[in-house]
């Protein structure tokens, strides 16, 4: 440990900075891929129930029913880029 990179703390205990600032990093990319599941399971739930919309609900948003299967089979993973934006992806 250089003294660059850790502070004194007591006799026998140090903190290493680089250390403290992996765990943030870890802990930053833990809570972004939460949220990244989080949204991506939010659009599968939304592309179920748009599946399960009557026909005349369709027309009236401009979609049928060849757009919607189009929707329904785009992949988990496959987010929107107006949503991944939106919520800082």
């Amino acid at each position: 440990m250089t003294t660059n990179t850790a502070r004194y703390l007591s006799s026998t205990a140090y903190v290493d900075f680089a250390d403290i600032f992996a765990a943030r990093t870890i802990l930053r990319r833990i809570r972004d891929n939460a949220a990244s599941y989080r949204l991506k399971q939010q659009i599968q739930r939304e592309r179920r129930e748009l599946e399960q919309l009557p026909e005349h609900l369709l027309r009236d948003m401009g979609l049928d029913k060849a757009d919607v299967l189009q929707e329904v089979r785009r992949g988990f993973h496959d987010i929107p880029a107006q949503r991944r934006h939106d919520s800082c992806f």
